[in-house]
């Protein structure tokens, strides 16, 4: 099967197969960690990790550690969530 290869083109791609494309459903292999500071861990068989802190009601953080780290912040305004990803 051919490569995706993301846009930023800092990799030569992800492999497609059954096993990652389960990992895309959220079937993976993990251990979750609930860390000393509230936040939860999730760390998965490849090293990667995300992290997720409830930093008040209406404001959750979540990062990943991988090849290249992600935020991605999530705002309850009203009945609706937003999300920005930086």
């Amino acid at each position: 099967m051919i490569d995706f290869i993301d846009k930023t083109e800092e990799q030569s791609g992800t492999p497609i197969n059954r096993k990652n494309m389960m990992g895309i459903q959220g079937f993976t292999n993990k251990s979750i960690i609930f860390e000393d500071d509230g936040s939860v861990t999730e760390e998965f068989e490849n090293g990667e990790k995300l992290n997720t802190k409830v930093n008040n009601f209406a404001d959750i953080t979540q990062t990943f550690f991988g090849q290249k780290n992600i935020t991605k912040d999530l705002f309850v305004v009203g009945n609706s969530i937003r999300e920005e990803v930086k």
